[in-house]
């Protein structure tokens, strides 16, 4: 019903988050993000994300360097509009925000950090993205009258929430990818910008 928000969720985030979420089409993991290629030193369940692993044009991510993030599950749209996006509704609209890298994957073992095939999700692998729609999955838009607007509902998911913490969010564009995102479900465009470090 017009309605924004944004989602900051990590492998065990409640079910209920999911299910709502499922509603958009939106799929949230539960295993943990491993990057071997691109990660915090000694840590590849941090993935360290560069300029080039964000995905598409958007003001939440054009004006952003590196950031990471802690123990970070990966997202997803259904199989079925992946394999042929002519399935998916016309009133919804996925913009994929942030990828791992080639050399990454999804696990659900607590402790290997080495890639098992049979087991783990293969990457590079969705990290955050944004919906925008005028209705669920599966219900169509009611028609409107002429010169009447539809109410666009707007979505933000990042597949952490440690990123956002008081001990992450001063580090690199932890901050501003937060900030951006809040500005951007605002559309409040002219805040988009990177801010001067305290």
């Amino acid at each position: 019903d017009g309605g924004r928000a944004v989602f900051l969720l990590d492998p065990d985030s409640h079910q209920s988050f999911k299910d709502l979420l499922g509603h958009w089409g939106i799929i949230v993991g539960d295993r943990t993000l491993v990057d071997e290629y691109s990660s915090v030193t000694g840590d590849p369940r941090t993935p360290l994300l560069q300029s080039d692993q964000y995905l598409g044009a958007t003001p939440i991510t054009d004006p952003l360097d590196v950031t990471f993030f802690p123990g970070a599950t990966p997202l997803g749209i259904p199989q079925e509009f992946q394999e042929d996006p002519r399935k998916q509704p016309p009133w919804v609209q996925y913009l994929p925000l942030a990828s791992t890298s080639f050399v990454s994957w999804a696990t659900s073992d607590l402790e290997r950090n080495t890639f098992r095939a049979g087991e783990d999700q293969a990457g590079p692998l969705p990290l955050a993205m944004a919906m925008r729609a005028t209705s669920t999955l599966e219900e169509e838009p009611a028609t409107l009258p002429l010169n009447t607007s539809p109410k666009v509902t707007s979505l933000v998911v990042i597949g952490d929430s440690d990123f956002a913490t008081n001990r992450y969010f001063p580090a690199f564009t932890n901050g501003d990818l937060l900030l951006n995102t809040v500005n951007w479900l605002a559309e409040d465009y002219s805040l988009i910008a990177l801010r001067p470090k305290p």
